[in-house]
């Protein structure tokens, strides 16, 4: 009669059970680190291919660099190129507008008036005259000349032989479109030889003017 221990199959059914349990856990783990080593071996080589990429736009940026710097010293070089340009151009606006200028008063004088001198003034420099009836603020602070307003002066000094004719220089020189608040400040009795004459002195606000083309 054969005797068959249940009890100690059933242990070695239950140690066969966990061997297999334990073998798929250590599967389960070898295969987890497997796939994390590709991935690490992976990620390093990509890594690697992105390096090299930012090597090669280094090497590309430093070979451009040269280039890049020619290029901005030409726009530097023709920024300031434009300033003189328009400093040269403003120039020529303020030449012709002065010409101009002059030329109308010498139209404006009559016979028996001669000019000794012209003299264009800006804000800064009519203040310290104190000359009445321009309708300055005289005790306005000195301004910068870049932050000055376009407001130019003319102080016109002359002879004549009679008052008479001062007073029609003045008032010709009022017919001038752009001629704003003519002042008569002075005049002064004078002598050429045994001749008398008449020297006077005159301020204007002079509104620039458009040039001519």
């Amino acid at each position: 009669m054969i005797t068959i221990n249940l009890y100690d199959y059933r242990r070695v059914l239950q140690q066969i059970a966990i061997q297999k349990q334990i073998a798929a856990i250590l599967l389960a783990m070898t295969l987890v680190l497997v796939l994390c080593g590709l991935s690490w071996v992976v990620e390093k080589a990509f890594v690697g291919l992105l390096n090299d990429d930012v090597r090669e736009i280094q090497t590309q940026v430093s070979a451009l660099k040269p280039d890049y710097d020619a290029v901005q010293t030409m726009k530097r070089e023709k920024v300031a190129f434009n300033k003189i340009i328009t400093g040269i151009d403003n120039l020529r606006a303020q030449r012709g507008r002065t010409t101009e200028i002059l030329e109308d008063i010498g139209r404006s004088l009559p016979e028996d008036v001669w000019l000794r001198g012209i003299r264009q003034m800006d804000m800064n420099a009519i203040k310290g005259k104190r000359i009445p009836f321009l309708f300055i603020d005289y005790e306005a602070k000195e301004i910068a000349k870049e932050d000055a307003p376009d407001d130019v002066f003319f102080e016109i000094k002359g002879s004549a032989k009679y008052d008479q004719s001062v007073v029609q220089f003045v008032e010709l020189l009022e017919n001038i479109p752009y001629f704003d608040h003519v002042v008569l400040l002075s005049t002064n009795q004078e002598w050429i030889g045994l001749e008398p004459i008449r020297e006077f002195l005159i301020y204007s606000h002079v509104v620039l003017p458009e040039v001519k083309e």
